[in-house]
């Protein structure tokens, strides 16, 4: 092992010192201060300050059927214990709850299946302290993915990019933690236009339970679908599960939808080469059209910006495959802004096969924000699969990053991982295999200014994971 130790207050714990206001988001509550509302635009812990904190994991099937069986992966990357509960709803039955501690530095694994059995479950993480934080990791037949659980309920849900052609299976997941029943519509944007059936308009999501939906069953082969949750009493959590079983385009995701739409999302992880397909969806819900200017960083070179218009209420995909000016075989990131202001959500499609690591697909809705400290609170059991990390710098100032692994209580600060610099517009690609010989770890990355932050994880046996961390501030 290529690392070293660390005492626990050097290497993480007074990195993670940082205070605040508890982020009540996914609790029934008025209206946000704005410090607390600028946190709610995608998963991120709460404060080191805060009393008590929650994760909603919703997506997941508990063991009675082998499509996206769930394990909750629950990281703490402090110097104090943690301690709470987690509690499985699974659909059509009671809820059931199981005592939960995180030892500092350290991770805690729960597999829905060893809680209930159920086709699908939903889990809330209920812990007595902040920056601890939630992954949902589901498997498969031959593959997994991974995704931040949600920290907070909303009264809106976007989906840019889903499909219910022939081979692909489009579940909605709508889960309802609070006492008071929900009221939801969803409608959708298609590649044969809009729709919004009658029978996903009014769909009753009973107090403290999971009503989980086929998209299938009333919107159907329809090659490209854009999905919008709208709430009309309550607040709930909704995430989609997308598997596909056609050769070259199969997969399995798993995605918490953006609790809001936003102007700006940036995607870390890129790159073309042969064996890989990259794929942007732009959804545009509102009622005007919206300018959209895609931006590329280059590990070599420049790319010339390019733009797109999205219609009212409609949708766009965008290979980057077919762009002309897009170089082959150079890494990338890749930031869509909308120039006029009209917000949008993005997300977007890595595809893999021979000669490129694989066969897989990652799926992910892209970043909302910048942070200076990320964790990944997954990690893969299995030594010998490759972990990447893809840094994008957006900022005007030179980045600079350290990496620590959290290993049953101690932080492992990974030799030729501290210090790294990244220029201002500049991102960089680190192959984590290089600087640790052994199983992957939760990891927490920091940086000395605000960078975006994904990872890729390639599954020896096949498969692929790539998105985002989670925010720590």
């Amino acid at each position: 092992m290529r690392a070293r130790r660390t005492p626990v207050l050097v290497a993480v714990g007074l990195l993670l010192a940082a205070g605040g206001v508890a982020d009540r988001a996914g609790r029934p509550s008025t209206t946000l201060p704005s410090s607390i509302a600028s946190r709610a635009v995608m998963p991120t812990a709460a404060p080191a300050s805060a009393l008590s904190s929650s994760w909603f994991c919703v997506g997941a099937t508990a063991g009675d059927a082998s499509s996206a069986d769930g394990v909750v992966h629950v990281a703490n990357p402090t110097d104090r214990a943690a301690s709470g509960t987690l509690t499985v709803v699974p659909m059509g039955g009671p809820a059931v709850s199981t005592a939960l501690a995180v030892a500092p530095m350290s991770v805690t694994r729960v597999a829905l299946r060893d809680v209930v059995q159920a086709p699908w479950a939903a889990a809330v993480v209920d812990l007595d302290s902040g920056q601890v934080a939630a992954e949902l990791v589901v498997h498969g037949l031959s593959e997994s993915d991974a995704t931040p659980c949600s920290s907070r309920a909303s009264d809106r849900w976007h989906f840019a990019d889903g499909a219910t052609a022939k081979d692909a299976s489009l579940v909605m997941s709508l889960f309802n933690p609070f006492p008071e029943d929900a009221v939801v519509d969803l409608s959708f944007s298609t590649d044969q236009g809009r729709a919004a059936p009658a029978a996903f308009r009014p769909i009753v999501v009973p107090a403290h339970s999971l009503v989980v939906r086929e998209i299938g069953e009333h919107v159907r082969r329809r090659e490209a679908i854009a999905t919008e949750v709208a709430v009309r009493t309550g607040r709930v959590v909704a995430a989609q599960t997308q598997t596909r079983t056609a050769p070259g385009r199969a997969g399995l995701s798993v995605s918490v939808g953006a609790p809001s739409l936003g102007t700006v999302w940036q995607f870390p992880a890129g790159q073309l080469q042969d064996g890989v397909d990259e794929h942007y969806s732009v959804s545009n819900p509102g009622n005007r059209e919206a300018t959209v200017l895609f931006q590329l960083i280059l590990d070599e070179g420049v790319a010339e910006d390019f733009e797109r218009s999205v219609p009212a209420r409609s949708r766009l995909d965008v290979v980057l495959n077919e762009e002309v000016g897009v170089p082959r075989g150079v890494q990338h990131s890749l930031t869509v802004e909308s120039l006029d202001g009209e917000p949008i959500v993005v997300s977007r499609a890595l595809v893999y096969a021979p000669p490129a690591s694989g066969p897989g697909r990652a799926d992910t809705i892209g970043l909302r924000r910048s942070a200076t400290r990320w964790l990944f609170a997954a990690a893969g059991p299995v030594e010998g699969d490759g972990e990447y990390l893809y840094v994008a710098n957006t900022g005007e100032t030179a980045a600079r990053i350290s990496v620590t692994g959290l290993d049953d209580g101690s932080g492992l600060a990974i030799d030729g991982m501290q210090g790294l610099e990244i220029g201002p517009g500049k991102r960089a690609r680190f192959l984590v295999n290089d600087h640790v010989k052994r199983p992957a770890l939760p990891i927490v990355v920091i940086s000395t200014t605000p960078v975006a932050v994904e990872r890729g994880y390639f599954q020896a046996t096949g498969g692929v994971w790539v998105g985002p961390g989670i925010p720590l501030d």
